[in-house]
């Protein structure tokens, strides 16, 4: 994408043939892709570094450096995940963050069995980003859906007795469902899952992944979640123009 977030025309786009949102994240770059993917392969080569030092030399899961990745990217285009930006546009600093403030769970779960990972949101706090990710198996050749394990998450806030949906959206082929804002709902098609919350409720919450339908014995996940903080400035150079 260019300086200011916009996809180009030429640009390939979503959704893959059984509905899944591949647009995943993008970069700047002057050369087009080429230039991008080799922008955020060297960004992830610096996340993975960063874990191995921080946790005795153990290589991450690549499961956690995606979620990372997509967790900490900036909203572009329209307001959260599309098929022309996906998830937004690379932000190699906030994902450092993620990992030095270690805001990540590293897990495996089993079929139709439930996790919950707590998280406090501080009275400060907006803009409020969970990603699950997971590597799923091959799916069988010619398949009719690519997914084949398939988890869901949940944040539930107990005090107000609340709870959110990841962001899901229409994959008709048509221009005009094609183009319409993620609504929040149980995802059956990707292997990345993502719930937001502009202002969140100070205080405690769960978030919950149910093995929705596992094949295998288990299924290894990541989840990463983040948000900004009020009254808060802190001056990033060089920035980009």
């Amino acid at each position: 994408m260019d300086s200011i977030g916009i996809v180009p025309i030429l640009s390939s786009k979503a959704p893959a043939y059984d509905g899944p949102g591949k647009a995943g994240i993008g970069c700047f770059w002057l050369d087009g892709s080429s230039g991008a993917a080799a922008m955020v392969s060297g960004i992830t080569l610096l996340l993975q570094e960063a874990y191995k030092t921080l946790n005795n030399d153990k290589n991450p899961p690549a499961a956690l450096i995606k979620a990372t990745l997509i967790n900490s990217a900036d909203d572009v285009g329209n307001s959260g995940i599309d098929f022309e930006s996906g998830y937004g546009r690379a932000n190699a600093w906030r994902a450092m963050q993620i990992l030095q403030q270690k805001q990540y769970y590293n897990e495996i779960i089993t079929k139709e069995e439930t996790l919950t990972f707590p998280i406090n949101i501080p009275t400060n706090a907006k803009n409020l980003k969970i990603t699950l990710a997971w590597s799923d198996i091959p799916a069988a050749p010619n398949a009719e859906k690519a997914l084949v394990n398939d988890l869901d998450i949940i944040l539930y806030h107990a005090a107000s007795q609340q709870n959110w949906l990841p962001w899901v959206l229409n994959h008709f082929p048509h221009p005009d469902s094609l183009a319409q804002l993620p609504t929040r709902k149980a995802d059956h098609l990707n292997n990345v899952e993502q719930i937001t919350l502009e202002n969140p409720i100070p205080g405690n919450y769960d978030i919950q992944v149910n093995g929705f339908n596992i094949t295998t014995n288990f299924q290894e996940f990541s989840i990463v979640y983040q948000f900004d903080t009020l009254n808060h400035f802190q001056w990033t150079f060089p920035a980009q123009k």
